[in-house]
């Protein structure tokens, strides 16, 4: 009886314990759609309108286009219409979606076939609704060395890591949009936007854009005042003595100053020309030397010589 209830016991505990290991095992979030930008190479998972993950993934090497036999990588609106390869090893081939039972390495020389997980993709536009008969997957390769740059033949790329966890993450039904044009500032996860801004500076891309700063919550003013950063900062911020400024000058009152007197007009009258010639032969007749008679000789004598 005694090793009845003492097994019990353990039974119990047990169980409690997987429940426990259970609840507390994190589950990657799930995303509601997808977007591949060809220019970027990159494909982002989107959750409510917010970008959650990123993968650098590889297009096609002959360009974009749903014409059948192609080998384009088709553009617009597609959704996950299977899911191929739960389970599998990172490395498995697949041959016709079915596991061979090889593995085989990453950057296997001479090799590149389909590997680790696929996603086969349908799509919902008139201009790509072959794109399940055309067989376009998402799908790993071995070829990782080539990922970030097109070099498919139609499918849409990933390393076995990337491939696999995206797999988890993503479900049947899962909508795509595939574009030519990058990715916005508002499509790419925080974490991300430094290395694809960096790839963009090194491939001739464009610069990203600041993305606005969020408003802050309504609320009490005093709160409103705190999230704004300004209140905080200046809380953390040891209190300095400031300088006291100096006083600044009195201004000095304008002088007064005498207007200046206008010229006194000259009261002589004004000559005219040739006045002075005129004017100055009675005096040159006057001042020429008179003769002058001598009482005592009675010669006559100049005045002056």
């Amino acid at each position: 009886m005694k090793a009845n209830h003492l097994f019990r016991i353990l039974a119990v505990g047990s169980g409690v314990l997987m429940l426990a290991n259970c609840s507390t095992t994190k589950s990657k979030p799930r995303a509601d759609r997808m977007v591949i930008s060809v220019d970027d190479q990159r494909l982002v998972l989107m959750k409510e309108g917010a970008p959650v993950k990123s993968y650098p993934v590889s297009t096609s090497k002959f360009g974009l286009g749903s014409r059948p036999n192609s080998k384009k990588t088709p553009l617009g609106n597609m959704v996950v219409a299977e899911k191929i390869g739960a389970g599998a090893r990172p490395g498995t081939v697949f041959k016709g979606r079915k596991p061979t039972g090889e593995v085989i390495r990453p950057n296997a020389p001479g090799r590149d076939p389909i590997v680790s997980r696929i996603l086969w993709l349908e799509g919902l536009e008139r201009s790509n609704s072959n794109t399940k008969e055309r067989y376009i997957y998402i799908h790993g390769t071995p070829e990782e060395r080539n990922i970030g740059r097109p070099a498919s033949y139609g499918c849409i790329r990933m390393t076995s890591r990337d491939v696999i966890d995206l797999y988890e993450r993503v479900g049947v039904g899962t909508q795509l949009h595939v574009k030519r044009s990058p990715l916005r500032t508002g499509e790419i996860p925080t974490r991300d936007r430094l290395e694809i801004a960096a790839t963009r500076a090194r491939t001739g891309g464009p610069s990203l854009s600041p993305s606005p700063a969020p408003a802050p919550p309504r609320g009490r003013p005093e709160i409103e005042r705190m999230n704004s950063g300004t209140e905080l900062l200046a809380a953390a911020e040891p209190q300095r003595v400031r300088p006291i400024a100096p006083a600044p000058a009195p201004r000095r009152a304008p002088v007064a100053t005498r207007p200046a007197k206008p010229p006194v007009p000259s009261q002589e009258p004004p000559r005219r020309r040739g006045a002075f010639t005129r004017a100055s032969a009675p005096e040159a007749r006057a001042v020429s030397p008179q003769p002058v008679r001598s009482s005592s000789s009675g010669a006559v004598a100049s005045r002056s010589r």
